[in-house]
């Protein structure tokens, strides 16, 4: 007997085998050992699944749909679980990873210009933001904001330079800092009251102290280290 039309395109697509192909969202029989697919091991992540998660809900809300640019490696699992659920879902903002960290640095001239095409390749071209009517949100693990703050300056110069106003840069990049959960202390430094972050959308997400040390010091990368 000959198969109807069209069943084998439907078992290759319903296949255990081949869940990525399937037209929809597969539902997995958990209760059979091969529903269970392709487990991957989590390794030192799976400890902080549950806070990660957390961690990310927290970014979303404070991004408030803008464009994601993590930067740097720390906050690189958090870019890379975002990624996984977002895969083949439409979405209208965008997921980058800005490969640089600027922690107690001050770019010279040269140096802020080396730095231009990397930003330009995450959407973060003052011209770009302006003509396209962007928003972007920057995404770090943060320990002093001094980041933040050096690519605002950067960013700033940059578009005073395009003939822009030194506001497009502040009202289109915010700034989202993952911050260890505590008590805070009063009179203790405030990484978002820098003067390069003055008029610039700053948000903070509290995260558990085992998450924020982990991805600080020890989180896996994907990214390899950009000198």
């Amino acid at each position: 007997m000959r198969p109807a039309p069209g069943a084998a395109q439907h078992d290759a697509m319903t296949s255990p085998a081949c869940p990525n192909q399937s037209s929809g969202p597969r539902v997995w029989d958990v209760t059979q050992p091969h529903g269970l697919g392709v487990t991957p091991d989590l390794g030192s992540a799976g400890a902080h699944l549950p806070a990660l998660r957390a961690a990310l809900a927290g970014v979303l809300v404070a991004a408030a749909g803008r464009d994601l640019v993590f930067v740097g490696r720390s906050p690189d699992p958090l870019r890379a679980y975002l990624s996984g659920l977002t895969g083949g879902v439409a979405v209208s903002w965008r997921i980058s990873a800005l490969n640089v960290s600027l922690l107690n640095a001050t770019l010279d001239a040269q140096q802020a210009s080396a730095l231009r095409p990397l930003l330009a390749g995450v959407g973060l071209r003052p011209s770009h933001l302006f003509r396209e009517d962007r928003r972007a949100a920057l995404v770090d693990v943060v320990a002093s904001g001094g980041t933040f703050a050096e690519l605002h300056r950067v960013l700033r110069e940059w578009a005073a330079g395009e003939g822009l106003g030194v506001t497009c840069v502040a009202r289109r990049v915010s700034a989202v800092g993952l911050l260890r959960a505590g008590s805070a202390c009063p009179g203790a430094w405030r990484w978002s009251a820098q003067p390069e972050l003055r008029g610039v959308v700053t948000r903070r997400v509290l995260t558990d102290p085992a998450l924020w040390t982990w991805l600080a010091e020890w989180g896996p990368n994907s990214l390899r280290a950009f000198p």
